[in-house]
């Protein structure tokens, strides 16, 4: 079973190190499976895992920043999020 820190970290214990939404992607294409549960308050989290590592997987990880929340291009803002970065505080 992995646990999910507050900050988005994946960690396995049984292997005893940090586990990289890459590797849950490749493991999901090989047809394993995972469970997940939160590290503060020990609940399952599979379900909200699962959607970060398909949404990395799919790419649209930009997609899913905050208003204001740039990231580096050439240009400033990518187009995928320039609606959202314009709409910031």
């Amino acid at each position: 079973m992995l646990c999910r820190h507050a900050d988005g970290t994946v960690y396995d214990p049984g292997l005893g190190r940090p586990v990289a939404h890459g590797e849950l992607i490749q493991d999901l294409r090989a047809g394993r499976r995972f469970s997940a549960h939160d590290h503060n308050t020990g609940s399952d989290c599979t379900h909200r895992l699962l959607a970060g590592v398909l949404i990395t997987a799919l790419g649209l990880a930009t997609a899913t920043r905050r208003p204001g929340q740039h990231h580096s291009s050439a240009t400033g803002c990518c187009s995928i999020c320039q609606d959202t970065c314009r709409s910031g505080p």
